[in-house]
């Protein structure tokens, strides 16, 4: 859980076992920590943060190393951070959209391999908390594609992000 300790945020790594704190990590630089989601192996969080800059990126601690790794720097709000199909990659929410659609928060991947971002999805809505379903079937979002927020589904088929959203 994250909390704030003095004049920046911090995430807590809470017991059940020994029913208490048994780790805290924070950064004086992150000023404001949100959305922290743990990697299916347990060794690492992806969460967003905005610096003392007010530039809000995406950044991994890695518990096992013990280090924080910025994986966006730039311009753009990236927001709801999750891993995705592996743990070398990360779905988010953010308003880099282009053309049209100009604005508007869409759904991207980052590869951690080489940072290279993708869209998956390009709506004239903003589309935020992308979580990828057990099976990894599935990319469950919230969007506003109908004037209304809902909830949404896009279909994972052979390992890819299908190009159909569902409203659920």
């Amino acid at each position: 859980f994250n909390t704030k300790r003095g004049g920046s945020d911090a995430i807590h790594f809470y017991s059940v076992y020994e029913g208490r704190v048994v780790k805290t990590f924070q950064d004086n630089d992150l000023l404001f920590i949100t959305s922290p989601k743990f990697s299916d192996d347990g060794h690492r969080i992806v969460f967003n943060a905005v610096d003392r800059k007010g530039y809000s990126d995406l950044y991994i601690f890695d518990l096992v190393e013990d280090r924080v790794f910025r994986i966006t720097n730039d311009y753009y709000n990236d927001q709801d951070p999750s891993f995705g199909l592996s743990d070398q990659q990360v779905i988010f929410s953010s308003d880099r959209t282009g053309g049209k659609f100009s604005g508007k928060y869409n759904l991207f991947t980052i590869n951690l391999n080489n940072y290279e971002i993708e869209y998956i999805s390009y709506l004239n809505a903003n589309n935020h908390a992308p979580v990828i379903s057990h099976k990894k079937d599935l990319l469950l979002f919230t969007s506003d594609l109908n004037g209304v927020r809902n909830l949404y589904e896009i279909p994972v088929v052979d390992g890819r992000f299908s190009n159909k959203v569902n409203k659920i």
